[in-house]
């Protein structure tokens, strides 16, 4: 979410839509994990908090990686139009 998100939708998206889009979808995630085990009738999978709280670090991280990238892509493209102004 963190990396791909920003990509998808070209405007800029603040950091704190991300985490919760990200979140939602992780607890929708869960919530389905959840459901199946009531069907089944047995627990398959448990569910922690723990995925949640690391699945919003990784969305946080992902999204600095794009703003990292994002920059760095930038520079390289003034730096193309400097050497070749046409």
């Amino acid at each position: 979410f963190g990396l791909y998100f920003p990509i998808l939708f070209s405007e800029k998206i603040k950091i704190i839509s991300i985490i919760k889009y990200g979140f939602s979808f992780s607890i929708g995630i869960k919530i389905i994990q959840y459901l199946i085990n009531l069907i089944l009738g047995f627990n398959y999978r448990s569910i922690n908090i723990d995925e949640v709280i690391l699945t919003i670090i990784g969305i946080v991280i992902g999204y600095f990686i794009y703003i990292i990238c994002e920059k760095i892509i930038k520079k390289m493209e003034m730096e193309i139009q400097y050497i070749r102004p046409f």
